[in-house]
């Protein structure tokens, strides 16, 4: 084997070990945004829920209000 062949491994020995670095590095940048999408998922998941207890509230101000109105119309016959 002669120095060449020895400087050639030795070159492709350090791009193999430079290439599993950065495969390393991508795999620790893919982890850190799929953590990132199902924070995001978690997160919509929440606001639908927000969301749609926040229509029911309002759907029960809304008939809170229409009793509030239908009393005070009978409060209104009762004083006549």
């Amino acid at each position: 084997m002669s120095y060449d062949d020895i400087l050639d491994m030795e070159q492709r020995a350090r791009e193999n070990l430079q290439y599993v670095e950065d495969t390393g590095i991508i795999k620790k940048i893919i982890d850190q945004i799929n953590k990132v999408i199902r924070a995001t998922n978690s997160d919509r998941k929440k606001i639908e829920v927000l969301e749609k207890s926040n229509e029911e509230l309002n759907e029960k101000i809304i008939s809170l209000e229409k009793r509030i109105e239908l009393l005070e119309e009978k409060n209104k016959n009762w004083e006549r």
